[in-house]
């Protein structure tokens, strides 16, 4: 019954809100370069929800179906998936779904997300990039104390199909987080932060990475929901940018390199 409810209502449901979408932008002053298109939460909960089932085609078949109605792979993980990693924690905080479930649902998040990726990239753009400059080479990790690494591992996903060179870890101490900076070059260093009680543990791992880096002009990012709350944090914590989403990530990290290539 459920897999009959999901197919008949919920699946034609998001796509018709996509295809609705569309036609509010059939006559704009100036049309965009692509569809606009932003799930609602109550959508978002849905396929939380989804990714929880024991029937894995569910969750698969709503992201299939969203994909051949014209939504783009990058509006289905900034928004679709972002707002699903969240939502699956609410569930948690809430009751609503048991440990298991919750890290069922992530990890067929990171299913998708590659599954995804690959064919994304199954056309040689990423080959193409990666041919016009030398590759940048980003850190990307959690900040002390921080358990949750999908969202993380969405972002590296961007990182590589824009040609940079991605190094996902999860130092445990300042001492390996040191260890880590001094011993291999980063352009960019990237700490995701969800709590603001480790925000003090989070200033003084960026300061490790500054002075302890092998490439003394190296750059910190910061990301995470407590900087897309209170983006001005970025400059009280340290950083030197912050983004609310993968996307706008990689051009924060590009606007960084330009201005240091400027400036060098």
């Amino acid at each position: 019954m459920l897999t009959q409810a999901i197919e008949t209502a919920v699946i034609p449901h998001m796509v018709q809100a996509h295809r609705n979408d569309r036609a509010a932008l059939s006559t704009p002053p100036k049309p965009p370069e692509r569809d606009v298109w932003t799930p609602d939460p109550e959508q978002i909960r849905t396929f939380a929800f989804l990714l929880t089932e024991r029937d894995e085609n569910l969750s698969t078949s709503l992201v299939e179906s969203l994909l051949q109605s014209g939504i783009g792979l990058e509006d289905i993980h900034t928004k679709l998936f972002a707002g699903a990693a969240l939502a699956l924690g609410v569930l948690w905080e809430c009751d609503d779904a048991d440990f298991a479930a919750v890290t069922l649902g992530l990890f067929r998040l990171h299913k998708m997300l590659n599954m995804l990726d690959q064919r994304f990239t199954a056309d040689g753009e990423t080959n193409r990039l990666r041919m016009t400059r030398p590759a940048r080479q980003i850190l990307l990790l959690p900040a002390p104390g921080e358990q949750h690494g999908f969202g993380l591992a969405m972002v590296a996903q961007f990182f590589r199909r824009a040609s940079w060179d991605v190094t996902a870890e999860k130092a445990q101490s300042l001492v390996e987080l040191r260890a880590l900076v001094a011993g291999n070059w980063f352009d960019v260093v990237g700490f995701s932060l969800g709590h603001l009680k480790n925000f003090d543990m989070l200033r003084q791992s960026i300061e490790v990475a500054r002075h302890g880096s092998r490439n003394p002009q190296i750059r910190i990012m910061v990301g995470g929901s407590v900087f897309v709350a209170q983006p001005s944090l970025a400059q009280e914590v340290g950083a030197d940018a912050t983004a609310a989403d993968a996307a706008h990530a990689i051009v924060e990290a590009e606007t960084l390199m330009l201005s240091l290539a400027r400036t060098g």
